[in-house]
């Protein structure tokens, strides 16, 4: 149900986006790899066997491993940024408002 309700509002965010090309094909690559993910795990699920489940947790666990360090590396930056926001006070704090509201908007 989730895969599912995210892919719908990814769809939904892609097709009103009609003015930024390059937010629309972000959002149809994120649709495109949910569908992708969904249509996997319901192939998974009709194919249960010891041998296959324990095929997923090897590949799930080398996937955790390839992307728990990109996670800690996304967290230093992020630890980074906030540093130097603290250092730069109140006008680095806009700044990163206003970068945050263009990439939302």
């Amino acid at each position: 149900a989730f895969l599912s309700t995210t892919a719908r509002t990814v769809a939904i965010a892609q097709s009103s986006c009609t003015e930024r090309p390059n937010l629309k094909m972000a959002l149809a690559i994120t649709h495109e790899i949910l569908l992708f993910i969904h249509n996997v795990i319901k192939v998974q699920q009709v194919n249960m066997s010891k041998a296959s489940v324990k095929a997923w947790q090897k590949t799930l666990k080398e996937f955790s491993d390839v992307f728990g360090s990109i996670t800690s590396r996304l967290q230093a930056i992020g630890n980074g940024i906030i540093q130097r926001i603290q250092e730069h006070g109140k006008v680095a704090k806009v700044r990163a408002v206003c970068f945050a509201d263009t990439l939302i908007s």
